[in-house]
């Protein structure tokens, strides 16, 4: 069975800075801030400084050099590289066919947001990446959290990477929802019209979830491109630290009541909202 990508997005599309740019080799995308290339042929390489993440009480998420080395497996299999001294080297070719599928299960994770996703080609097949060492998940995205006396934000970004086998244009229309809630406050929520291509080859799409609150409104916006996003987005291994206090704390998008998605979450580890800061968002 296919792993989910949408389910783990740390509190998990992002947060989506640093004193330190990340460079990704080749066309794997360059993270001094500038986006890279969303299209790599056959070949994806992969490069970068890899961090890890903990909680601040008081500043939110923190972002931290990871040092180490360690072995790097994928699925599908068949990439080679690892880390070292914090730094990523990876590469993947063209999968096997035996590890290639027809799309559906990606068209369905993007459904539980967009309701309905058009594909132009029923009969590609495709592959999405999961990267992981002996000790957690590596995957590429970042979080953050904004607040003041009056308002809370929450910005999660995640990367997925996707091999399609022939060129394939995903769409879905706009989505929205409106609803005043019991105590007087208005929650809207938004998932963005898209249309882009899949190129033969390894494809970089970018997720993004932004979740608003103020004292009378609550939005939760969803965007989907194909994009390799910059800095800050980042590699990522593990997901957060945590609140730190043990108590149960997540971000939760919430959502029309005739679609009540599993909470999405990026990839591989990006959506584990099990300890963010704020306690879960829930329809009054």
């Amino acid at each position: 069975m296919a792993k989910s990508f949408l389910g783990k997005m740390p509190a998990t599309l992002a947060v989506f800075g640093l004193a330190f740019a990340l460079v990704l080799t080749g066309c794997g995308g360059n993270d001094s801030g500038s986006s890279g290339g969303a299209h790599f042929g056959d070949v994806l390489s992969l490069s970068g400084q890899v961090w890890t993440s903990d909680w601040d009480e008081d500043s939110g998420p923190v972002f931290n050099h990871f040092t180490l080395s360690q072995t790097v497996t994928s699925s599908p299999p068949g990439g080679t590289g690892g880390i070292t001294n914090g730094q990523l080297n990876f590469s993947i070719g063209r999968p096997d066919e035996a590890h290639l599928s027809v799309p559906a299960f990606l068209i369905e994770e993007l459904e539980e947001i967009w309701g309905q996703v058009n594909i132009s080609n029923s009969t590609a097949r495709a592959a999405v990446l999961f990267l992981e060492t002996p000790e957690d998940d590596l995957h590429r995205g970042y979080w953050r959290e904004t607040e003041t006396d009056t308002t809370w934000s929450w910005d999660e970004d995640d990367v997925i990477f996707v091999f399609v086998d022939q060129d394939v244009t995903l769409s879905a229309a706009r989505r929205t929802f409106e609803e005043d809630w019991d105590d007087g406050d208005r929650f809207t929520f938004e998932a963005r019209a898209f249309n882009f291509t899949l190129g033969e080859g390894w494809n970089a799409l970018h997720l993004r979830m932004e979740l608003r609150d103020t004292a009378t409104t609550t939005s939760d916006t969803f965007t989907l491109s194909r994009a390799n996003p910059g800095m800050p987005v980042r590699w990522i291994l593990g997901g957060w630290g945590g609140g730190g206090d043990g108590e149960e704390r997540e971000p939760e998008p919430d959502f029309p009541p005739e679609v009540e998605p599993e909470l999405p979450a990026a990839v591989q580890t990006p959506f584990d909202r099990t300890d963010a800061r704020r306690a879960p968002r829930t329809r009054r």
